[in-house]
């Protein structure tokens, strides 16, 4: 709920505009990111050793975006934290 309906919310400003409505719904944490080696083999994937001298970069460029989006994922998990904290969404 983007904003909540005027009759229906708990909270209003000064103006008398909705702040805030009930409770809703928990939204899950992100799940776990998984290691690319892990993800290749979980897809059958296996590399050579000549083909993985030539992914060396490859696999360092896909370390550093899996480094990213974990990094992403703790700053989703935390937003949802505070508003679990602060009653705007049920604990999960």
């Amino acid at each position: 709920m983007a904003n909540p309906v005027k009759t229906n919310s708990l909270l209003a400003d000064k103006s008398g505009d909705p702040l805030l409505g009930d409770r809703q719904a928990n939204v899950a944490d992100p799940g776990a990111i998984t290691g690319i080696t892990a993800a290749l083999a979980a897809q059958g994937v296996t590399v050579t050793s000549e083909a993985a001298t030539d992914l060396d970069d490859a696999y360092a460029s896909l370390a550093l975006l899996e480094d990213e989006v974990t990094a992403m994922r703790v700053t989703v998990v935390a937003v949802l934290d505070v508003l679990e904290a602060h009653g705007l969404m049920t604990a999960s």
